[in-house]
């Protein structure tokens, strides 16, 4: 009977690495962080940059995480004369439950909702003062993408929740308690 079950476990291994050929995605992306919401209008499109590693359990679901990096910068008021500068770089690691639908052996899509640890770092320099701010907060990132063979098209909404700005800075990016953000990216499996 030992044998049996122990026979049992190796050919339903055998037959779950063939069915799930790639049990392990690594996928870095490029792309474009845009600002969403309100004082919007006031931020600059930015860089953004992901590793996500992706263990497949069941062909509709994998479980992973990530790590972002996203760069924002505020667009330079008419009214200033003097050096300007303000932006934020943010890094967010995250859990990343990802619910996938395959199309074909090639082709299949995605959807994610991943709460995470959001790392932003505030930057603004007005003339000779300047002052920053780095600080954890609670994030959480949505995202659908569309996966053909090794190439991923992917669009995210990132929000962290708190109230990162002090004084008038909030104004800048939003009016409530969030910071919104899309990001646009493309991607390749590794």
């Amino acid at each position: 009977m030992k044998n049996f079950v122990l026979i049992m476990l190796a050919s339903i291994s055998i037959a779950s690495a063939q069915y799930f050929e790639g049990l392990v995605t690594n996928t870095a992306y490029v792309g474009l962080a845009l600002a969403i919401g309100n004082g919007s209008s006031g931020v600059n499109p930015g860089p953004t940059i992901c590793l996500e590693p992706i263990r497949n359990v069941s062909p509709y679901f994998g479980i992973g995480g990530h790590i972002d990096y996203s760069w924002l910068s505020a667009k330079k008021p008419t009214n200033i004369t003097e050096e300007f500068s303000m932006g934020m770089h943010v890094i967010d690691v995250s859990l990343v439950p990802k619910a996938r639908y395959p199309f074909s052996k090639e082709a299949s899509g995605c959807f994610e909702l991943d709460p995470g640890v959001y790392l932003p770092y505030f930057y603004y320099i007005l003339g000779t003062s300047s002052q920053t701010s780095v600080k954890p907060f609670f994030g959480l990132t949505s995202g659908l993408s569309f996966r053909y063979q090794s190439f991923a098209f992917v669009l995210k909404l990132k929000t962290i929740f708190a109230e990162i700005f002090q004084k008038g800075y909030n104004t800048i990016f939003s009016k409530e308690n969030t910071l919104n953000w899309m990001t646009f990216s493309v991607g390749i499996t590794l």
